[in-house]
């Protein structure tokens, strides 16, 4: 038998119902706290030549300060993407921007702050941006045929004690030290032409020893390997020189490490800039 509930019970409940489903509605509604936002801020052209000033990405707990860098460098930063997934009309790799902002004394994380970046450039420049996954081509890194030839090492990649040493001089090429894939990618993708992703799906640290002797590419390929081009490609995929026995850098990682790299198109995240205006709305 189910206890007599009284019309004050009733209304009792009733009462308490509403103000919990009112307390979790305001809780929905404060899910994330408000923004910090600029208290000062300056978006100006910038004016000066190109060669007079080096552009720099300066950000401090309350303020941020650019100089001298393009749109598409700016946006590069803040999206984490880098320069080479931001698309978008062909001005922002010419128009430089300096922007100074201050949040008047409130500290924010980077990550914040770069938000922030966009948030006013969107307000100064009429701003409209969105992510889409666009084909382009990559330097694929996966596990060799042959097997993996290095040793995972639960050192800290971080370590103090134990150093990445690099070195990139004339006629040779060295990469040593305790590293994750992220990492490696990081110092053997700089300068390939071409966004590198990790396919290998290996986690932790690895030790790796890397030397490859690159100087071998002619200048006609050298100049593609800038540009990404399949004839440097071809080049860095190539087994040693039957004349001189230079090893290019992926074959030496195929041969060294166990690690191989294709050149595919892949899908990769990009931001895409829809509109914006070149020069900013007055400060």
């Amino acid at each position: 038998m189910r206890p007599f509930i009284g019309c004050s019970q009733r209304r009792l409940r009733g009462r308490l119902m509403t103000i919990l489903l009112f307390g979790c509605l305001c809780a929905a509604g404060q899910g994330s706290p408000s923004p910090v936002e600029f208290g000062a801020a300056s978006v100006k052209l910038c004016t000066h030549p190109e060669h007079t000033a080096l552009p720099s990405f300066i950000v401090e707990p309350d303020r941020v300060t650019i100089e001298g860098l393009q749109l598409r460098a700016i946006l590069g930063t803040t999206s984490g993407l880098g320069m080479n997934r931001v698309a978008g009309p062909d001005w922002i790799n010419t128009a430089r921007y300096d922007i100074f902002a201050t949040t008047g004394g409130s500290a924010v994380t980077r990550q914040q702050m770069y938000r922030m970046v966009e948030g006013l450039l969107e307000e100064r420049l009429q701003m409209k941006i969105h992510r889409e996954d666009r084909p382009l081509p990559a330097f694929v890194l996966s596990i060799a045929k042959g097997g993996l030839k290095i040793r995972r090492d639960d050192t800290p990649a971080d370590d103090p004690n134990h150093p990445v040493h690099v070195v990139y001089e004339a006629g040779h090429g060295s990469l040593a030290g305790t590293m994750s894939m992220e990492q490696l990618i990081f110092y053997v993708g700089r300068g390939q032409g071409r966004l590198m992703k990790d396919a290998t799906g290996l986690e932790g640290a690895y030790v790796i020893r890397l030397d490859w002797i690159p100087e071998y590419l002619p200048p006609m390929a050298r100049r593609g390997l800038d540009t990404g081009t399949d004839a440097a490609n071809d080049r860095l995929l190539a087994p040693p020189s039957a004349d001189t026995g230079d090893w290019g850098l992926f074959y030496a990682m195929e041969k060294q490490l166990g690690l191989n790299v294709t050149s595919r198109t892949i899908p990769m995240e990009n931001l895409v800039v829809d509109q914006a205006v070149r020069v900013p709305t007055p400060n």
